[in-house]
């Protein structure tokens, strides 16, 4: 199997890891009870949707006989928009919901599928040969690995709000 033909077979199967992605945080977002996982949920399906559509469009490039590309670098996903919703959260704490065990068992099960994304494109990572190609891979992974630690972040939160609170705070606390 040639280069082209095992990225053209990777990009499907990362469209549809998304795709999956994007159905589970919905059926989240509707089962959720905290308010602040529902957000985290939302903002999370919103970056399964960026990223299927950059997918997309990277895949049509190379049936096209083009390369990767970089257009894809401007559908931004929602790495500001979660540390703002973690500030808020600093701000509001305690949690206005008690943890429901429903919400932390979502928040473990995307944190799982985040993980195993990850691992998905650390493996294609490995075979990647084109520069642009390395650079949406690692693009990926990095924003996976952000998807997965505010998922923990906000378990941690609704499990322990106080020592979320601690542990966000230390640096403030040893002088630093």
């Amino acid at each position: 199997m040639s280069h082209h033909e095992k990225a053209l077979e990777m990009l499907k199967k990362a469209l549809e890891i998304e795709q999956k992605g994007k159905i589970y945080y919905e059926k989240a977002i509707s089962e959720c009870v905290n308010e602040q996982g529902k957000e985290i949920f939302k903002m999370l399906r919103d970056d399964e949707i960026i990223h299927s559509e950059r997918i997309q469009q990277i895949f049509d490039r190379l049936t096209e006989g083009k390369d990767f590309g970089d257009a894809w670098e401007k559908m931004k996903t929602s790495e500001d928009k979660l540390e703002n919703l973690f500030r808020e959260i600093a701000k509001q704490n305690p949690p206005k919901e008690a943890a429901h065990k429903s919400d932390l068992e979502a928040l473990n099960t995307g944190a799982e599928f985040e993980q195993a994304t990850v691992q998905f494109y650390e493996e294609h990572l490995k075979i990647a040969t084109e520069p642009l190609e390395k650079r949406f891979v690692e693009a990926m992974v990095i924003e996976e690995k952000a998807h997965r630690q505010a998922l923990l972040s906000m378990h941690f939160y609704l499990s322990d709000p106080e020592g979320w609170l601690m542990e966000r705070e230390k640096s403030g606390l040893d002088g630093a």
